[in-house]
């Protein structure tokens, strides 16, 4: 195993960029870290962007609700927000976007909609502005959830890679290569 391991880090390594299926626990299993414990980070400025473009285009509901759906938040009240802004467009799913924001408003929303629909955000994601079109703001749904899903599988393989330090054992080597595999092949054939 000892040589296994040190075969595996002697060539470079390429980023990861897709999800193996192993016993390694998913992101949206691993613990949350509460806000102020947090650093804001990529994933978090995307989790936004997910959310803001949805909230601006309801259309996008049946592109993307499956997806948005299982995708947990670390930010507790972002999570509540886009749990219940799926059922409602899921209840009405022809809503403007003037009308999902009067409801989620009501339901206590308010502040948490003034920093997603904002300037913070659309700086990142044009696409995720009201005026854009629908086909701009599925492209850049798209493109900002594979990110999402990248960093997912970086954070399994380094997960993997740490247990595979604290067990160098012939499965735990297993689920660090095929990670790491697979994320490889992604990278090859150009992401997600």
């Amino acid at each position: 195993i000892r040589e296994r391991i040190f075969e595996l880090f002697r060539s470079p390594a390429k980023p990861a960029l897709s999800r193996a299926r192993s016993s390694v626990r998913p992101a949206s299993q691993r613990e949350r870290r509460p806000q102020s414990a947090r650093q804001i980070d990529g994933t978090d400025v995307r989790q936004r962007i997910l959310l803001a473009t949805l909230l601006t285009h309801p259309g996008l509901l049946g592109h993307v609700e499956e997806r948005l759906g299982a995708m947990p938040f670390d930010d507790s009240r972002l999570d509540s927000l886009r749990q219940s802004a799926l059922m409602h467009l899921s209840r009405s799913p022809n809503l403007y976007f003037e009308a999902l924001e009067a409801h989620l408003v009501e339901l206590g929303f308010a502040e948490e909609l003034k920093k997603l629909i904002s300037p913070e955000v659309y700086i990142h994601a044009g696409f995720a502005r009201p005026k854009a079109t629908l086909e701009d703001a599925t492209t850049g749904w798209d493109h900002t959830f594979s990110l999402c899903k990248r960093d997912e599988l970086e954070a399994d393989v380094r997960q993997a890679a740490d247990d595979l330090i604290n067990d160098p054992s012939d499965s735990a080597f297993a689920v660090f290569r095929s990670l790491r595999t697979e994320g490889q092949a992604s990278d090859e054939n150009g992401g997600l």
